[in-house]
């Protein structure tokens, strides 16, 4: 018998007469041998393909209890800096594919395909609901369903996409049935999770010290408005509201159950899945995901026929505070009292509003609930041998409805509020039929494909935002028949039309040398009738010099490929209905009787496709029969004819006009993965992975800057990304005010003075992978890096002035208090007009509000024990496992914030769970 999977090295047994045979697959982790990568039109073996694809498999996205697909991928592709909004559940994720190309922010998203379909990238949230943290829409895929994940990054791997490419891809396939009999697999994973830092704020004695201090510096008594916290509260009363407001236990269930099977030429897979995570937040607030997912696969007999059918129906569920509650842990006084009194009722300060409840929050409610139906079919037929007709039909529907309620009881009474709602709703739609011939011919000693299709897409997107005021009643908040003014807050209405026709020619001679030529015509609703239409390709190659005679027996150069790639991709995210004239309809009528429409956008129907030229040149290796394994790449990218809004003066009475800039932007780096075979004894094996990024963004050129309103944002020779500064030049040791280096010699300090330039994107990053196997017990473990920097407590938008009513952080006690003193704290002040707030909102926007938050984080620790043959037989079932899985469990980082990469937010939380996984 021959034994052979993929991943896993061959093994021939001999029966020798046994019924029985016992076998331990050893596993060949490192080889590329057998490892498919796949573009969405076509699948190669990776040692033969031209481009570049990094993939992430389900054996490694099920080591961590990730509810987004992103989360799955940090620290784990090079060339994909992930960063995380917030450690709210259901909180969104920012992806950049080799850097920010365009300098328009909007313009960067890579595009999403799942199972075929494109999917949307921009978050479904109204923008007009209160919930501070937009949420991802990749929120709505059960990362449990997923079979792997593959990013394209150069030109050869994204050119077949067109201009849906130029940020990159990101392809989700998601997991199909196999050839077996009928199997029942269950898992199970339940944990909890907290905060992993607090900040070091002032206590009781220190802030009334801090707040009486400000108040005799600005020259007036504190009264019962002006100074709750000193007048009505307990002066000898301390909370750590940290611990009260996000010193709870977040809770996670995760349950999936799934049935395949089949035979050789039918099979199939169905699955639910139910995903629940709460808050360290007091109170109720839950996020919940509900998934089914369906996958069937036909071969006919004479295997000319095939076809699949994959459905995947997933209901989100969000269910949070209208704001995180990160703000009123750090800002609410130390002695801020009860938040309920002796009644159970919340408490309010009698005579000022500066006390906010924090509790309140608790009877306001915020409700996100997404359906997100993915259907796909594809169908191939082989007409005669070498000839193929295939076709792909997809359809995607999102539908986000938004509910926002603020009861009167939620307010001061002082302020009289009467309530208020805002029910939006946001529905995305979008179908692809994707027709397409395939050829395949053997040369002599070489292989030619050729595959040319065509792409029709369309895209429709809606919203409706209505607000209701002047409630009656709390009773009747979450309804509009209660208020007595109803307001349309946004009523869109999108059509996204796309066409394409792409051709690709694949060449290979004698497994040694590759050649892989791609063209495509795009065609996009989006720009004049006639701009419409561009052409984008690439061409790359590859070079496999390990086959040639002198080295193909070497014993320590085991693999050697060199490859190269260049080609040119478009960029069209910039919305619809750019190239027209638009209207609204006027606030009031005219003269009582007209409706007029006003002008809100001025028609410029001559702007072009923004365009990408991708280069790669790259290296892989392997070494001692690719027990070591090095992939390094260079990348040099550069997009021009920027789309962009031109801000326009007043006077026009517009205040943007669509167009191209003559910029253009670079994007390089290095890339490198290693992968190497420490350990291969008996049952023991440990395999370590590292991936590393050194990226580098550059404004090349911009004409004529200086006669732009760029001029104050942009600076060539600089990331765009970069930020302006004023330079803090310390405190005025006899005044006690920040003082700021006056550039233009004009004697104040204003923003032509903003010269100092720093930028927050990172300067590299990467991860450390480990596995570890021994018998049935497997440990892994991931670390990832960041060298970054970013803004600290004075700019992060947590705390307002020192001596402002609000908590700081204990450093502000190292202030100025009389003429001499040397420090870098200005002196408290308690009023909001005068030298000292001013220089502190200078202070926000100066070189002292960033600060490094360089980070390496334990992301992610599996430990699983499978059990063995003797208790499954027991059992009855064919596979059992426990495991552990801990979350960002360890942050090690001088950043003085609670997370290096959330400062303004609630940090991502350290999480642990315990699960088994049986398979019936």
């Amino acid at each position: 018998l021959v034994f052979s999977y993929v991943g896993y090295s061959n093994q021939k047994v001999e029966i020798a007469g046994r019924s029985v045979i016992d076998l331990v697959m050893q596993a060949d982790i490192t080889s590329l041998k057998g490892v498919v990568v796949s573009t969405g039109y076509w699948q190669e073996d990776e040692r033969e393909f031209t481009g570049n694809i990094s993939k992430v498999e389900a054996k490694d996205i099920e080591k961590q209890p990730a509810y987004n697909p992103l989360q799955a991928l940090q620290g784990r592709v090079a060339g994909a800096s992930i960063r995380q909004a917030s450690g709210l559940p259901g909180g969104g994720f920012t992806i950049r594919i080799r850097g920010q190309n365009s300098i328009r922010p909007g313009g960067n998203e890579p595009l999403y395909i799942i199972d075929g379909v494109p999917y949307p990238s921009q978050s479904l949230n109204n923008p007009t609901t209160i919930i501070g943290t937009r949420s991802s829409p990749l929120n709505a895929i059960n990362t449990s369903d997923i079979e792997s994940i593959e990013v394209l990054k150069d030109a050869d791997a994204t050119a077949v996409y067109g201009s849906l490419g130029a940020n990159g891809v990101v392809l989700i396939n998601t997991k199909k049935g196999k050839a077996n009999e009928t199997s029942i697999d269950l898992n199970v994973y339940h944990g909890a999770g907290r905060i992993t830092r607090t900040m070091d704020l002032l206590n009781t004695e220190q802030y009334i010290e801090m707040r009486r201090e400000a108040f005799a510096n600005d020259g007036f008594a504190p009264d019962q408005f002006s100074a709750p916290d000193l007048i009505d509260f307990d002066s000898t009363r301390y909370t750590d509201w940290q611990e009260e407001l996000l010193g709870g236990t977040a809770n996670i269930t995760n349950a999936h159950l799934s049935i395949s099977g089949g035979n050789n030429y039918t099979h199939f897979l169905i699955s639910a899945g139910y995903y629940r995570e709460t808050t360290v937040f007091p109170g109720d607030f839950p996020y919940q995901k509900g998934s089914i997912h369906f996958n069937l696969n036909h071969t006919s007999e004479n295997q000319k026929l095939n076809f699949s059918f994959v459905s995947n129906m997933v209901r989100d569920d969000r269910r949070l505070p209208q704001s995180d509650l990160t703000s009123a842990a750090v800002r609410l006084p130390p002695n801020a009292p009860e938040p309920f009194d002796e009644n159970g009722e919340l408490y309010w300060s009698p005579s000022s509003t500066l006390y906010v409840n924090p509790f309140a929050l608790q009877l306001t409610k915020y409700k996100a609930i997404t359906n997100n139906f993915i259907n796909n079919f594809n169908i191939s037929y082989r007409l005669i041998e070498g000839l193929e007709i295939k076709s792909n039909f997809g359809h995607n529907l999102a539908m986000n409805d938004e509910l926002t309620s603020n009861p009167s009881v939620a307010r001061h009474p002082i302020l009289q509020f009467t309530g208020e709602l805002v029910d939006a709703r946001n529905k995305v739609e979008t179908w692809i039929a994707e027709p397409q011939l395939q050829f395949t011919k053997e040369i002599d000693k070489g292989q030619l494909k050729i595959l040319v299709g065509t792409t029709f897409r369309e895209t429709t997107s809606s919203g409706l935002a209505i607000r209701g005021s002047g409630f009656s009643s709390d009773v009747q908040i979450e309804n509009f028949a209660g208020a007595s003014s109803l307001t349309l807050d946004s009523d869109t209405y999108t059509q996204y039309k796309y066409t394409a026709g792409f051709g690709r020619i694949n060449f290979n001679w004698d497994s040694k040398y590759f050649i892989n030529l791609t063209g495509r015509r795009d065609g996009s609703s989006r720009f004049g009738p006639d701009n419409r239409f561009a052409n984008f390709g690439a061409v790359g190659a590859a070079w496999i010099f390990t086959h040639e005679n002198l080295l193909n027996n070497s014993s320590f150069l085991s693999f050697g490929k060199l490859r190269a790639s260049y080609g040119t991709v478009g960029n069209d995210q910039i919305g619809d209905y750019g190239f027209l004239n638009s209207f609204r309809p006027a606030p009031t009528p005219y003269q009582g009787e007209i409706n007029p429409l006003l002008p809100t956008r001025l028609a410029n129907p001559e702007f072009q496709w923004e365009r990408t030229r991708k280069i790669e040149l790259a290296l892989e290796l392997g070494f001692l029969k690719d027990r070591l394994f090095l992939n390094a790449s260079y990348y040099n990218n550069q997009s021009s004819n920027q789309l962009i809004d031109f801000p326009l003066p007043a006077a026009t009475g517009f205040t943007l006009l669509q167009g191209n800039l003559p910029a253009k932007v670079r994007n390089t780096g290095l890339e490198f993965m290693l992968n190497s075979t420490n350990v291969d004894v008996g049952q023991f094996r440990w395999t370590t992975s590292i991936n590393f990024t050194a990226p580098r963004n550059e404004l090349v050129e911009f004409p004529d800057i200086e006669r732009t309103s760029f001029a104050n944002t942009l600076v060539v020779g600089e990331p765009v990304t970069v930020i302006r500064l004023f330079q803090n030049n310390g405190v005025n040791p006899e005044t006690g005010v920040y003082e700021f280096e006056d550039f233009d010699g004009e004697g104040i300090s204003d923003p032509e003075d903003r010269q100092i330039l720093d930028d927050l994107a990172p300067e590299f990053y990467g991860g450390i992978e480990n596995r570890i196997s021994f018998k049935g017990w497997s440990l892994d473990f991931l670390f990832q890096f960041v060298k970054a920097r970013n803004t600290n407590y004075i700019s992060s938008g947590l705390f307002g002035v020192p001596g402002w009513y609000g908590n700081q952080p204990t450093v502000v006690m190292n202030r100025w208090q009389e003429a001499g003193d040397n420090t870098d704290i200005q002196r408290f002040a308690a009023g909001s007009f005068g030298e000292v707030p001013l220089a502190q909102t200078r202070l926000r926007q100066s070189d002292a509000g960033i600060d490094d938050a360089s980070f390496i984080r334990l992301e992610n620790v599996a430990l699983s024990y499978q059990l063995p043959s003797q208790i499954l037989d027991r059992l009855k079932v064919q596979n059992a496992r426990i495991y552990f899985q801990g979350q960002n469990l360890l942050t090690f980082t001088d950043f003085e914030m609670m997370d290096p990469e959330t400062p303004g937010a609630l940090p991502p939380i350290r999480m642990g769970t315990i699960g088994v996984q049986l398979t019936f």
